[in-house]
């Protein structure tokens, strides 16, 4: 939530838009399964955290952003069950009690978002993803 900007311009159930001091737009875009909507999702075993990450069913999203400047520019971070978790590729792997280098090596590239350079070339951007149950997706102008 630090990265979002002070002023909000739109708030919705699984979105929040921003604008920061200097005029960058940061989007908040996220899915709860509706069992869970208004809930804090708790789990007391990494089973019982597998099965909640289960539930729901992927959303399609959608958002435009128009009266950019001429080629602004966004990177979209996406946070999900596949994306910026290392447990599960480290669960994925077999749970190595000792990993590899190459395990190592592939934990460490998991635990980080997915990137994605956005572009709006004609002042317009578009963005159209897939949102994964519990994803987070966030959209930040980085020029």
């Amino acid at each position: 939530m630090h990265r979002l900007g002070c002023e909000v311009i739109v708030q919705q159930p699984g979105v929040i838009g921003t604008r920061h001091a200097d005029g960058r737009l940061t989007a908040l875009l996220y899915h709860y399964p509706d069992a869970y909507l208004g809930l804090v999702a708790l789990a007391e075993t990494p089973e019982q955290a597998a099965e909640t990450l289960r539930q729901g069913t992927p959303i399609p999203a959608r958002m435009t952003l128009d009266s950019l400047a001429h080629g602004a520019s966004f990177v979209r971070e996406t946070l999900d069950a596949e994306h910026g978790w290392a447990r599960g590729a480290w669960e994925r792997m077999g749970c190595p009690e000792s990993p590899t280098r190459e395990q190592v090596a592939c934990q460490q590239q998991f635990s980080q978002p997915a990137l994605a350079i956005l572009a709006a070339a004609d002042g317009v951007l578009r963005a159209e993803f897939t949102l994964a149950p519990w994803g987070v997706v966030l959209i930040d102008q980085v020029g």
